[in-house]
């Protein structure tokens, strides 16, 4: 709904831009290429499968402040919707 949403779709484009350049800096595949389940589960702060464990937590680190701020601005939307 986030990104598919014309009200809400522009909210989850710095979210997706982060996981987008994270991927790739992690040599992972491409966020056009993903499913919208894994999409969503990267969205959500899941690393990808092939990312090894020993950079789960950088990935956490890298991608939390994105997710809570994408939450954020998505809250303040729709708690103020008239």
């Amino acid at each position: 709904m986030l990104c598919e949403w014309p009200t809400t779709s522009h909210i989850a484009l710095d979210l997706i831009q982060v996981l987008t350049r994270l991927l790739y800096d992690n040599c992972q595949v491409d966020w056009t290429t993903l499913t919208t389940h894994q999409q969503i589960s990267f969205s959500l702060g899941d690393p990808p499968s092939s990312l090894p464990k020993k950079f789960h937590y950088i990935w956490s680190n890298l991608t939390l402040p994105a997710i809570l701020h994408c939450v954020s601005q998505l809250e303040n939307l729709l708690f103020n919707i008239k």
